[in-house]
């Protein structure tokens, strides 16, 4: 019996820690769209509305009939770059206020001529995800396009497959439609478990930051 009271106060009940995982995996909502949409040579520009309220935050712009430009539109919008260039991110990368990643506003000639200019990691025809942020009823907040880049000897189109944004302003991994915030409350089921879950959590979190 008293071995039985010792484990019971070390540990919190199945209902208990359903709630706390509950709790935590309800703070935030992943606004998933599907909506397939491209954009090419010689075709008007499209204004690509990513929460579906106030207008579009970024211009998939065509210029000269021969380029294909990103241009933020309104409500803070910028994606991930590498300098200049359109990054195309590993579905493991979080994307997040921590994140420490390099956002710009404006991506000039990404297709230029039939060829992919200013856009690094994508190859011709193939889906690559691309991250931003932008200001949703005044919260930041982070997400991921799923994107086709594809050209021929003179032409080219920009498709956007299917997109996510976290709608807390929380961190969201790209390619996920899981608020990354579920992690956590596994943490708290860990840590509900003494001192060996907080390592294990801890471990974990530090092993996925690097």
């Amino acid at each position: 019996m008293k071995t039985s009271a010792n484990f019971c106060s070390k540990s919190l009940s199945a209902a208990t820690l359903a709630s706390l995982m509950l709790a935590s995996s309800t703070e935030a909502v992943v606004i998933n769209n599907t909506t397939s949409v491209t954009v090419g040579y010689f075709q008007p520009n499209y204004p690509w509305d990513i929460d579906g309220s106030n207008g579009s935050e970024i211009n998939v712009a065509t210029a000269s009939l021969a380029y294909i430009n990103l241009r933020s539109a309104a409500n803070s919008f910028a994606a991930v770059a590498s300098g200049i260039k359109l990054l195309n991110l590993a579905t493991s990368q979080i994307l997040g206020p921590e994140a420490g990643l390099n956002y710009l506003g404006q991506f000039n000639k990404v297709l230029s001529y039939g060829v992919i200019r200013n856009a690094q990691g994508f190859t011709n025809g193939n889906a690559g995800y691309m991250g931003f942020k932008f200001d949703h009823a005044g919260t930041t907040c982070y997400g991921w396009a799923e994107i086709v880049l594809a050209h021929g000897s003179f032409s080219g189109t920009f498709t956007i497959n299917q997109w996510a944004y976290e709608d807390s302003g929380a961190a969201i991994q790209v390619g996920s439609t899981v608020p990354e915030p579920a992690s956590t409350a596994a943490g708290l089921g860990l840590l509900a478990l003494g001192a060996a879950g907080l390592r294990k959590w801890r471990k974990d979190k530090a092993a996925k930051a690097a």
